[in-house]
């Protein structure tokens, strides 16, 4: 659950994303006014949370976790870019190039080479 609270006389927005809490403080001074401002603030993240539309760096664009998050991005993406993991593409790459090797490599088994030592 999301919440508000106050710090040096500064609101702070508390909420958990991506199961990491997170706290980032706002040049908002407490007053009723500023803790409304901060309520509808907190329930458009909350919001763009639910979505899956909520872009870190769009709210906290100083904050030190916008980097950790856009790396978490990036990593994700290259998973669902369509390339191969690193096993399918070790054993593709056997099978092609098995045919060019000398006698002395293909008696080596390299499928159990990489069972032993990679897998």
């Amino acid at each position: 659950m999301a919440s508000i609270g106050t710090r040096y006389g500064y609101i702070y927005i508390d909420f958990r994303y991506r199961g990491l809490r997170c706290r980032e403080q706002t040049k908002l001074e407490d007053t009723p006014a500023n803790r409304k401002r901060a309520k509808q603030i907190l329930e458009r993240i909350e919001a763009e949370i639910v979505l899956d539309t909520f872009e870190y760096g769009k709210y906290f664009p100083k904050s030190k976790k916008v980097t950790q998050f856009v790396e978490h991005d990036r990593r994700k993406e290259s998973v669902h870019s369509g390339l191969p993991c690193f096993r399918e593409f070790a054993e593709v790459w056997l099978s092609e190039n098995e045919v060019v090797w000398r006698q002395g490599h293909r008696d080596i088994d390299s499928q159990q080479v990489l069972d032993l030592n990679v897998w």
